[in-house]
C-alpha cells in the first residue's frame, strides 16, 4: 500500500503550511485544490482535472456528466470493487456485467456479447495495477459509438503501451484512498478528453456551479444543471501534492519489488498482463488448481505467516459481482466463469517498505504454504 507507507514529513509540512498563510481560508482552499488538480492533470499529459471527495464520487460525477438517460446500460466487469456498480446504479443507469478472463480484467469477447442497442457506455476497470485490454475495448466502443469511462482507481500512473491509464476514454476516474499509490486519506480525481465534458463534471461536483469567469462572486455564479457536493478539501489536496511528488519513485520501487518476488516464485501460473511495462506493481497474482487450494494457502499465509493478501481470495464479497444480487438481481447468478477464476486466485500485496529480506521471507512463506 505505497501511498499510506509513504506518508511522512512532506505531507505534514504541506498541511501545516495551510494554517501559516496570511489569507482568507476560502482562498487557501481553492488555491490548494486547484494546484493539485493542475499538477495531477499534468502528470497525465492533461491540462485540467476535477478533484473530488472519493474514487466513488469520481465515477458518479463522470457518469452523471455523460448526459445519459435513466435505464441506459453501462457495461462493466465482474471483478471490481462494489463502488463501480454502485455508482452506475446511483445515477439511474443499468449495470450490465461482462465476464473477466485470466487478465483478471474485462474479457473483450464477453464485452462484445453484452453490448445491446440499450448500451451507451463501457466502464473497464484496471484492477490491481494492471491495464484492461484497451485495444479491443476501444475498438468495440468506437464501432458501437459508445463512451468509455475508465475506472483507474487501482492503477493510478499506470500505462498501456505508452498511454497513461485514465486518458484512453471520454473520462478517467481515480481514487486516492489509503491503499492507493497516491493517497489523500480519501479523495479522487476526474479527467476528460473533451473540455465540455470536464466542465459538466466540474459543475456537477459543485452543486451545478458553472464557475463562470464573468461572475462577480460565487454567490452570483450561473447554473445550467443540478449537481451535488463532491468537492475535495484543501487538506487532502495538500497531502495529494506531496504524494504526487513522490509518485515516480514509488512506482519504480513497487515495480522492482514485484519483479523480485515474481522471480523468486517462478514456476507459478501468473495472471495475464498485456503490457507488463505499464503495471504499477500493486499486487502479484497467481492461480491455483481450485478454490479449496487457494483458500487453504490464503489462510496459511495470513493466519500463520501474517502476510496480507490483496482482496483475493479473502475479500470477494466486495470484489466479485457474483455476490451482488442486492444490486444486480438474477444477473449476479450468471457470472460463474468470473467467480471460478477469482476464487482460485491468490493476490499478494506488494509493499513499498520491503527490504530484500522481506521479499525473501514472503517468497519462502508462499512456497511453504503451497
Amino acid at each position: 500500500m505505497p501511498g499510506w507507507e509513504r506518508i511522512g514529513q512532506e505531507e505534514q509540512a504541506a498541511v501545516l503550511r495551510l494554517f501559516d498563510r496570511d489569507t482568507k481560508g476560502a482562498l487557501v482552499h481553492k488555491a490548494t485544490v486547484r494546484e493539485f488538480e493542475q499538477a495531477f492533470a499534468a502528470s497525465l499529459g492533461k491540462t485540467e482535472a476535477v478533484a473530488v471527495s472519493s474514487g466513488t464520487a469520481a465515477l458518479k460525477v463522470a457518469l452523471a456528466s455523460l448526459n445519459l438517460r435513466p435505464g441506459d446500460e453501462v457495461v462493466t466487469q465482474a471483478h471490481t470493487f462494489v463502488a463501480t456498480v454502485e455508482a452506475i446504479v446511483d445515477v439511474g443507469l443499468t449495470p450490465v456485467i461482462a465476464e473477466i478472463d485470466e487478465s483478471l480484467n474485462m474479457c473483450p469477447t464477453s464485452l462484445r456479447h453484452k453490448i445491446s442497442p440499450r448500451t451507451k457506455a463501457i466502464l473497464p476497470v484496471h484492477m490491481l495495477g494492471v491495464a484492461a485490454k484497451m485495444t479491443e475495448i476501444v475498438a468495440l466502443a468506437s464501432k458501437a459509438r459508445l463512451a468509455i469511462v475508465e475506472d483507474t482507481s487501482q492503477a493510478c500512473q499506470g500505462t498501456y503501451h505508452g498511454w497513461k491509464l485514465g486518458t484512453l476514454g471520454e473520462f478517467g476516474c481515480f481514487s486516492f484512498s489509503y491503499s492507493k499509490l497516491i493517497t489523500t486519506g480519501e479523495g479522487g480525481m476526474v479527467v476528460a478528453r473533451d473540455p465540455l465534458n470536464l466542465a459538466r463534471a466540474r459543475a456537477y461536483h459543485d452543486h451545478g456551479h458553472d464557475s463562470h469567469p464573468s461572475a462577480p462572486s460565487r454567490g452570483q455564479d450561473t447554473h445550467a444543471r443540478g449537481g451535488f457536493n463532491y468537492r475535495m478539501g484543501a487538506i487532502p489536496a495538500a497531502i495529494g501534492l506531496a504524494q504526487l511528488a513522490k509518485a515516480e519513485t514509488t512506482l519504480k520501487v513497487q515495480r522492482e519489488h514485484k519483479a523480485a518476488l515474481k522471480t523468486a516464485l517462478r514456476g507459478l501460473k501468473f495472471r495475464e498482463i498485456r503490457d507488463p511495462a505499464g503495471d504499477i506493481g500493486d499486487a502479484l497474482c497467481f492461480f491455483l488448481d481450485n478454490e479449496a487450494h487457494a483458500q487453504k494457502v490464503a489462510r496459511k499465509l495470513f493466519e500463520v505467516e501474517g502476510i496480507a493478501l490483496k482482496n483475493l481470495p479473502d475479500a470477494l464479497n466486495w470484489h466479485s459481482a457474483e455476490n451482488w444480487g442486492h444490486l444486480l438481481g438474477a444477473q449476479a447468478q450468471t457470472l460463474t466463469k468470473s467467480g471460478a477464476i477469482l476464487r482460485k486466485t491468490v493476490a499478494l500485496q506488494i509493499c513499498y517498505n520491503w527490504t530484500p529480506a522481506d521479499i525473501a521471507r514472503v517468497a519462502a512463506a508462499v512456497k511453504g504454504a503451497l
